[in-house]
């Protein structure tokens, strides 16, 4: 893939941003919850250790979520909501859908970039399910691989993929591809040294094994 093609558009308008409430004591125990449920599990997370990790009375967890589980589920609303803000943004834009997977390439990174804890999270639930997460988590992965989905459909449509592709394939491949690399770094991290400049690397070199195996071939047999 082309140093210009996965330039294109650095002020992507991706947000990255979380609203921030006007309570500080609320905002620190959100942040305690990604940092304790990432590391210890819900089961393993007592209203205590919230409280101490950040640094208020355990009283707080109930004021502000009525409880542990609401804490655990405004956790991973937020971090939800900011994924399908994002996407909202990518939907709004009049992209081919080449430059469509790149910004949803940058998504995905930016996402593990700036939420690192999150994703352990995410990885735990997946291997043993709640209520608290099925739900939000069916809903935003629908959503972005549905986006996937279409951009892949769209490719089809206009000839610029190969008409035996299965777009629902595709979808599962390109985030695999793109989100093991993150997971796995607690195993790999001694393979390859992780950092933004590394991240980016890899995710150019993803996209271009990606599209490499998607596109029509040209026409001169390439």
């Amino acid at each position: 893939m082309s140093e210009t093609l996965w330039d294109w558009g650095p002020e992507d308008g991706v947000l990255f941003s979380r609203s921030r409430e006007g309570d500080s004591q609320k905002e620190r125990l959100l942040e305690a919850g990604v940092t304790l449920f990432a590391r210890q599990g819900f089961e393993g997370t007592s209203i205590r250790d919230l409280a101490r990790e950040a640094g208020c009375n355990s009283s707080l967890v109930s004021y502000h979520f009525g409880s542990k589980e609401g804490l655990y589920r405004a956790v991973l609303q937020g971090h939800f909501d900011v994924l399908m803000e994002n996407l909202e943004v990518l939907k709004g834009r009049d992209e081919p859908p080449i430059r469509r997977l790149v910004s949803v390439c940058r998504l995905v990174m930016g996402m593990h970039r700036r939420y690192p804890h999150l994703w352990p999270l995410v990885l735990r639930e997946m291997q043993r399910p709640t209520d608290a997460l099925t739900e939000m988590f069916q809903r935003a992965v629908a959503c972005l691989a549905g986006y996937v989905m279409e951009t892949l459909r769209e490719g089809i449509r206009q000839g610029l993929f190969r008409e035996d592709l299965v777009p629902e394939h595709g979808t599962l491949a390109l985030a695999g591809m793109l989100n093991f690399y993150f997971l796995s770094e607690p195993v790999s991290g001694f393979l390859i040294p992780r950092g933004p400049e590394t991240d980016e690397i890899y995710a150019q070199q993803v996209l271009a094994l990606f599209l490499d195996g998607v596109r029509l071939p040209e026409e001169d047999g390439r």
